[in-house]
């Protein structure tokens, strides 16, 4: 019987791997072997235990995995731990790319509505302004003579990415107020963000036409041009954009885009 008990061995159902009695977790993968019933020692696994120490001092130099195993020579890696690698190497790729500035965007124009500091840019439209867009809609349809409650709400449009409402209140107050600079630089932008170049530059023209010195319409100006592919016309425009007022917020940013570009 003891002879029977001896040819005996735990065979993982995972690797196959023939182990001794007693062993807890397959000593090639792994895996639980609390629930494997022994089965008789194959011919092919029957070796001397002088050959047996023979193999483990042969693999004396073996890598060690993170259970402090010896890995065996040859042991090809699973699916999982290939997947892993694979991501790792995904997102090692990814942030070399990033940090080479591959994904970094182009500036953004800002309206004139926030005075000199830059808009915050949400990636859609923005929902929870529907409400509040909803009540500025129904003050100005009961009273069509307020503008300021129309101009409010062109601004809050174009804030929360509706372009073409925003597009459309913003033309309707220019209709009875045509000499407000700072609201044709925030049409502008309207038309920058619809990625109507064309259009975004003949508006802000006419805000300069308004205000020679609006600071903002010839920031804006070179990132438009700078998007539409002319490049040494937007340099241009930010060399004026400086020329301004260097000190202000926006005309250290043109620097920068100088620099940069």
């Amino acid at each position: 019987m003891s002879d029977k008990l001896n040819n005996n061995v735990l065979k993982c159902d995972v690797c196959g791997e023939e182990n001794d009695l007693g062993t807890k977790a397959c000593v090639s993968c792994g895996a639980d072997l609390s629930n494997i019933t022994p089965t008789e020692k194959s011919p092919e696994s029957g070796q001397t235990e002088q050959s047996n120490s023979n193999q483990k001092e042969s693999n004396s130099d073996h890598p060690i995995n993170k259970a402090g195993r010896k890995k065996k020579e040859g042991q090809s890696l699973s699916p999982v731990r290939l997947l892993y690698i694979g991501l790792t190497l995904a997102v090692i790729g990814l942030l070399l790319l990033y940090g080479s500035g591959t994904f970094d965007p182009l500036p953004k124009v800002t309206t004139s509505n926030q005075n000199t500091s830059f808009q915050q840019q949400h990636g859609g439209v923005d929902l929870s302004k529907l409400e509040e867009i909803n009540q500025l809609e129904k003050i100005y349809q009961a009273n069509p003579n307020d503008h300021q409650t129309l101009l409010q709400l062109a601004h809050l449009l174009g804030d929360s990415r509706f372009f073409d409402k925003a597009i459309e209140k913003y033309t309707q107050y220019l209709q009875t107020h045509p000499n407000e600079a700072d609201v044709w630089v925030d049409l502008g932008v309207c038309y920058f963000e619809k990625m109507d170049y064309a259009k975004a530059i003949e508006v802000m023209n006419k805000a300069l036409e308004l205000n020679p010195t609006h600071q903002i319409a010839h920031f804006n100006l070179g990132i438009i041009n700078l998007s539409a592919g002319n490049h040494d016309e937007a340099i241009s425009w930010w060399e004026k954009t400086a020329a301004l007022n260097s000190e202000s917020e926006i005309g250290k940013r043109a620097k920068e885009l100088i620099n940069q570009h």
